[in-house]
C-alpha cells in the first residue's frame, strides 16, 4: 500500500511467548476527533477491487478511507451527536455498489444509511445522500443483513436494554419493523442461521431466536444456548471447531466479572446441549477483573483455522491495557493456552479483523473509547512479505488444499509434491520480503528450516504445487 502513517511502527513477538507469531505493522491515523469513541467498517467503497477503511468518531463524523492512502479521510457525515456503537457497509440499494449504515443520537432517524455516489457519482466527492428509518431513541447494538431472504438487506436495531426491533426491507428503501421485547441482555446482540434454513436468527449470547417463515406473523421461537453472569455483553458467531455449526463466542462488555468462553453448538441447536468452554475464567477479585468489548474471529496466522482477537479497554479492569490473540492451533477450537498479548498504549475497545487492501490477509483497526484522535492500523505483514513470492491469496482459506504440520525443526506438507522440480516450490522470506531459502533443506513430504541469525522471529514458507498456492507463517530455530 502506498503512502502510509508517518509514524509506523514494527512489533513482533517471538519464540518466547510460545512461538506465537504477531506480524503486524502499526500506522497511527489522525482524525481530529475530541473524544476517541471510534468503530470501523471495511469495504471496496470505489470500486477498484480493494477494500477500504470506513470510520465513525464522537463527535458525529464518518468518513473513509483509500486502501491505497489510509492517511487521506473523505467525508460521508459530519455533524454534532453520537455515532453510537456499531457501523456497517453493505448494498443497502441493490445497485452493485458498498452503503454506509450507522445508528445516531435520539431526535434523529436512526439507524442512518448513506447513499454511496457511485455507480453514477464519485464516494470522494459526494454526496451521500442521508436515508433514516426510526427516530427518537438511541441505539447500541446494530446488524445488517437479509434476514428474511428476500435479496434486501434488513436492519436489527437495539438500546441499551430489552427490545430489538428488525427493520425488514420490503421493497427498495421500503421498511416495516417487527418488535422482540424479550431479550436477555443490556447489549450484545448478532445475526446467524443456526437452522441452515436460509433465514438469519438472532443470538443475545445465551438465547437465540429462531427466525420464522412469515417474519411478520410467525412466532419467533426463543432457544436457550447456556447461563452467563453478565448482562452487558459481547457476542461473536463463527464454526471455532470446524464442524460446520455456528459456534457462540461470549465475553462481558463492561464494568461486570465475567468469563470469556465459547458454547460449542449441538447437532441439533434447537434441543441439544451447548457445550462450555472457558478461555478466560473469572479471576479472584472481581472488581478488577478484565472486560473484553472486542470480540472478532478470523484466520490470523493462516493455518486454516479461525482464531479470536480481543483486548482490553476502559475501567478499573483495564490496567495495563491489552490485544490479545487467541490462537486456534488444533483447528478444534481456540484454548487458554494458545494465547499471545501485546501491552496496548490506548486500549482496544471495538477493534476490528478486515482485510484492508484484499490482500488475503486480516489486518486490525482499532480506537479505544476515551483516547481522542487516534486511529490505529495494525498492517497484517504476512501479505506483503508473501506477495513476492508465488502464492495466491483465494487458496489461503482453502481447507482441501496444502497444509502444514510443524513437528519442531521439521515441517511436514500435506497434500502437496515438495519437489523442486517444474510445477512445484517451496520457497522461505523472511518479513521483509527477502528470499532466505538457504535455510531450507527438502525431504520427501517436508522441509527443514535450519537454525539462523533470525532465530525466533517470524518467517513465511510459501508452497506451490500446480495451481495451488499457500502461505504459512513459521519461527526460525534457536541453534
Amino acid at each position: 500500500m502506498a503512502q502510509k502513517s508517518i509514524l509506523t511502527i514494527l512489533f513482533f513477538i517471538s519464540v518466547s511467548m510460545a512461538a506465537l507469531p504477531f506480524p503486524f505493522k502499526l500506522h497511527v491515523l489522525g482524525t481530529g476527533a475530541t473524544h476517541g469513541q471510534g468503530v470501523f467498517a471495511c469495504g471496496d467503497i470505489d470500486g477498484d477491487g480493494k477494500n477500504d477503511i470506513i470510520n465513525g468518531q464522537v463527535p458525529y463524523t464518518i468518513t473513509w478511507r483509500k486502501s491505497t492512502n489510509v492517511d487521506v479521510a473523505y467525508k460521508i457525515e459530519d455533524a454534532p451527536g453520537n455515532i453510537g456503537n456499531e457501523i456497517h457497509v453493505a448494498d443497502m440499494d441493490n445497485d452493485g455498489d458498498l452503503d454506509v449504515i450507522a445508528p445516531c443520537d435520539p431526535g434523529d432517524p436512526t439507524p442512518l444509511w448513506w447513499e454511496n455516489p457511485r455507480p453514477t457519482g464519485d464516494p470522494t466527492k459526494g454526496p451521500w445522500v442521508r436515508h433514516g428509518i426510526l427516530s427518537n431513541v438511541e441505539h447500541h447494538d446494530l446488524c445488517v443483513g437479509d434476514i428474511d431472504g428476500n435479496g434486501l438487506m434488513d436492519v436489527l436495531e437495539r438500546p441499551k436494554g430489552t427490545v430489538a426491533t428488525i427493520w425488514f426491507q420490503t421493497a427498495k428503501n421500503v421498511w416495516r419493523k417487527v418488535v422482540l421485547n424479550n431479550l436477555a441482555s443490556e447489549e450484545g446482540t448478532q445475526l446467524a442461521d443456526f437452522t441452515g434454513d436460509g433465514r438469519l436468527d438472532i443470538c443475545d449470547g445465551i438465547n437465540w431466536w429462531e427466525t420464522p417463515a412469515d417474519v411478520f406473523n410467525g412466532v419467533w421461537i426463543q432457544h436457550k444456548i447456556h447461563d452467563f453472569p453478565c448482562i452487558d455483553r459481547r457476542v461473536c458467531i463463527a464454526d471455532l471447531n470446524g464442524d460446520g455449526r455456528p459456534d457462540v463466542l461470549v465475553s462481558t462488555s463492561e464494568y461486570c466479572a465475567g468469563p470469556l468462553v465459547w458454547y460449542e453448538a449441538p447437532a441439533d441447536p434447537r434441543t441439544g446441549t451447548w457445550i462450555q468452554h472457558v478461555l478466560n475464567p473469572v479471576g479472584s477479585n472481581p472488581a478488577i477483573d478484565i472486560n473484553f468489548h472486542t470480540l472478532q474471529v478470523g484466520d490470523i496466522d493462516h493455518d486454516g483455522h479461525p482464531d479470536i482477537l480481543t483486548g482490553t479497554t476502559h475501567g478499573p479492569c483495564a490496567d495495563p491495557y491489552k490485544l490479545i490473540i487467541y490462537y486456534n492451533l488444533t483447528g478444534k477450537g481456540p484454548a487458554p493456552a494458545d494465547t499471545l498479548t501485546r501491552p496496548s498504549q490506548y486500549g482496544v475497545w471495538q477493534a476490528i479483523l478486515a482485510d484492508v487492501g484484499s490482500d488475503g490477509y486480516l489486518d486490525i483497526l482499532n480506537c479505544d473509547y476515551d483516547v481522542p484522535d487516534q486511529l490505529e492500523f495494525w498492517e497484517d505483514t504476512l501479505g506483503r512479505a508473501s506477495a513476492v513470492a508465488p502464492r495466491a491469496g483465494a487458496d489461503a482459506r482453502n481447507r482441501a488444499g496444502l497444509s502444514i504440520v510443524k513437528k519442531g525443526d521439521y515441517i511436514a506438507i500435506k497434500n502437496g509434491n515438495v519437489s523442486r522440480g517444474p510445477g512445484a516450490t517451496v520457497r522461505l522470506y523472511n518479513t521483509a520480503g527477502q528470499d532466505i531459502s538457504r535455510a531450507l533443506t527438502v525431504f520427501p513430504g517436508g522441509v527443514r528450516i535450519h537454525p539462523t541469525n533470525l532465530a525466533g522471529e517470524v518467517a513465511i514458507l510459501t508452497v506451490a504445487d500446480g495451481k495451488t498456492r499457500r502461505a504459512f507463517p513459521v519461527i526460525i530455530p534457536g541453534k
